[in-house]
């Protein structure tokens, strides 16, 4: 099906020199070609379908350089350009088609200073990304034609108090600007102080517990330039949603913890909500915040004997999306629920050989809009799904530096309706999909 498919090609090279003990240098060059099938307004009589194919190439340089034995400074700059073109046809009868390009270059550049010693680590850091938006049809009429400015000052802060206590502290300043260089009024911006503060409590042997609360910005993820980590007191911040054109902000808070029940099984949980706020147009030149929530849960039982080659992961998965009801979802889904199971075994084969296999049952509930009101609000109506997964992969360290990876996503090949989908790394994928990855150094 043209509007039903994913195809992602990706190849990357990595030089790393070192040319003295305390300074580090490398280069990546990375190359992306994705042709993939979109849906936008499933659900209402104006939507259509898209044929994407997208075209990245991506170049790195990184510095790192230790100025005294337990502090270094860090430096990347990182350069993106993306030429798009889409094929599209709507849902009228006879259906209409047409087509439109698009090309994105961008920039990032961040500097960092980190210090650590035996109970603390400290960092400061320094990021700007600029990039630059242009899509228009093939007679000349352009849709977009945006500048993009984000800055970010930022400092972190890690400290043991005692063997029970770690905490995890930040404060940042990110702002971020969308300049509307087509005139259409869609200036955007966003200025935040962006707290965090983390702690991880270990009450006896095997036993964990992490809190987080946190403000973040969706900061374009060019050439992965963000140097600062991306969790914090072990706890995951980011999602793939924060990153979009128009940029998020992110208010969010996760309790999570892991008992060692003994020397073989291990439980674990984590619960997080997560309110993301994007900033829009709806009524030129007023800025309006439309917000997304997210609640989500996570139960799992890991088992893995010490004198058995395999591990074997059972686990619950609850995950709730509300969408601002002004907010037209491309995607047509206003609210959804996501309920999975899931049961995952890995097998040591040998030393250089792993085999994973995941099956996973997956229920989904939700409301979708299919129309508007005689004030223009969206209205919704009930939908829900059920479907199966199964993925498999084998890995083979086939020297000391060498991993060739061969996998197949979703081979009962189920068809369903899910809105969270990344496009290139699908945490469900709608079709099978067969991919094969090697690392080699020298």
């Amino acid at each position: 099906m043209p509007f039903e498919y994913l195809d992602n090609r990706i190849g990357q090279a990595i030089v790393q020199w070192r040319p003295t003990q305390s300074t580090q240098a490398f280069a990546s060059y990375q190359t992306v070609n994705s042709r993939h099938g979109e849906t936008y307004f499933p659900e209402m009589s104006w939507g259509y379908n898209t044929a994407v194919e997208d075209n990245s190439y991506m170049t790195r340089l990184g510095l790192r350089h230790s100025l005294t034995e337990n502090s270094e400074l860090r430096a990347l700059w990182s350069i993106q350009q993306t030429d798009q073109a889409r094929n599209n046809i709507d849902f009228n009868n006879p259906p209409n088609t047409w087509s439109d390009s698009a090309i994105s270059n961008t920039h990032s550049e961040e500097l960092q200073y980190r210090r650590s010693g035996a109970d603390y680590a400290t960092q400061w850091g320094v990021q700007q990304t600029r990039g630059q938006l242009h899509r228009q049809d093939p007679t000349g009429f352009v849709y977009n034609d945006d500048t993009i400015i984000g800055r970010q000052f930022y400092a972190a802060w890690q400290q043991t108090l005692n063997p029970q206590w770690q905490l995890d502290a930040g404060l940042g300043l990110g702002k971020i600007e969308n300049l509307d260089n087509a005139g259409y009024g869609n200036n955007l911006n966003l200025e935040r102080w962006l707290p965090k503060l983390g702690a991880v409590y270990t009450p006896g042997p095997g036993t964990h517990v992490r809190l987080t609360a946190w403000d973040g910005m969706g900061f374009g993820e060019i050439g992965d330039a963000t140097l600062a980590p991306v969790s914090l007191a072990g706890i995951l911040l980011t999602r793939p949603g924060d990153n979009q054109l128009n940029r998020m902000l992110v208010h969010g808070a996760a309790v999570g913890a892991d008992k060692q029940l003994s020397s073989a099984w291990v439980l674990e949980g984590q619960t997080q909500q997560r309110k993301t706020d994007m900033p829009v147009i709806l009524n030129a030149p007023q800025q309006d915040l439309l917000r997304q929530q997210i609640d989500e849960s996570r139960l799992a039982l890991h088992w893995q004997p010490q004198d058995k080659p395999w591990s074997v992961s059972l686990a619950y998965d609850d995950e709730r999306i509300q969408i601002d009801p002004r907010y037209n979802a491309v995607d047509s889904v206003s609210e959804q629920r996501l309920r999975s199971q899931q049961l995952a075994v890995r097998w040591f084969a040998s030393a250089q050989c792993t085999v994973n296999g995941v099956w996973s049952h997956n229920q989904v509930a939700g409301m979708e809009q299919y129309d508007l009101d005689s004030a223009g609000f969206p209205i919704s109506r009930a939908y829900q799904d059920g479907f199966n997964q199964l993925d498999a992969d084998l890995s083979w360290k086939f020297n000391k530096s060498g991993l060739l990876t061969a996998g197949v996503r979703n081979a009962a090949d189920t068809r369903f309706k899910y809105a969270e989908i990344d496009k290139l790394s699908p945490r469900f994928s709608n079709g099978r999909m067969v991919y094969g990855k090697l690392k080699m150094a020298w």
